[in-house]
């Protein structure tokens, strides 16, 4: 079963694509950018307003969710 994910109006300060939010765990929520892959904790990115950092250690599934929605939202358009 697949984490809680969405993507979110707020946009990378780097590339300008949708942030993503991921359901690590019931207290760990992550936002990442599916372009740069920097990310964040959630809290700390839209409530503290903390930087995306880069090199992010994602598991190989949280990667492959991240560009497995991002191209499906790409192939959607608009």
């Amino acid at each position: 079963m697949e984490p809680f994910h969405a993507f979110l109006t707020i946009k990378c300060t780097d590339c300008q694509a949708p942030l993503f939010r991921i359901g690590l765990s019931a207290n760990n929520d992550i936002v990442v950018c599916p372009v740069c892959l920097r990310a964040g904790g959630y809290d700390d990115v839209l409530e503290e307003g903390a930087e995306l950092m880069p090199g992010y250690d994602f598991s190989d599934a949280t990667r492959d969710l991240i560009r497995r929605s991002w191209q499906e939202r790409s192939a959607a358009g608009p």
